[in-house]
């Protein structure tokens, strides 16, 4: 009787993991990231983006706000995992600021960097490459 509740026991431990929501184990993106992005074109940087967010963080939702040294804004997005998706609609504190959106789509990485693609509201069809690291 006793070898038959090990496998039993072992079992329903393994059901109550696997019961567990995605969004519990998702990484925790609050706080502060240095981002740095670009789209190129022909070997050259047509778009560069390089604010510091600062994200807050409820289950799988991000809000929070991005400043760069010529654009600022709001920013939203959503948490799957160790995956990232936010947008960032910016306007310009300077008088070469951008004004538009920023959508960024990565993934946190072993070294708590994330790493993916950024495209600009204002180069539609142009994706380019993106990290962020905390300070």
């Amino acid at each position: 009787m006793k070898t038959m509740a090990f496998p039993f026991a072992a079992l329903l431990a393994t059901s109550a993991i696997a019961a567990i929501p995605a969004s519990a184990c998702a990484a925790n993106f609050s706080g502060s990231w240095n981002v740095s992005g670009a789209i190129q074109e022909g070997g050259q940087t047509i778009f560069s983006f390089t604010p510091r967010c600062v994200f807050q963080q409820a289950g799988a939702t991000l809000t929070g706000t991005c400043k760069g040294p010529n654009s600022l804004g709001p920013a939203t997005g959503k948490v799957s995992g160790r995956n990232v998706f936010f947008q960032a609609n910016v306007v310009p504190h300077t008088p070469i600021g951008f004004r538009g959106s920023i959508q960024l789509s990565g993934t946190l990485d072993p070294e708590n960097v994330i790493r993916g693609r950024m495209k600009v509201s204002s180069l539609p069809g142009r994706v380019g490459a993106f990290t962020a690291q905390r300070p």
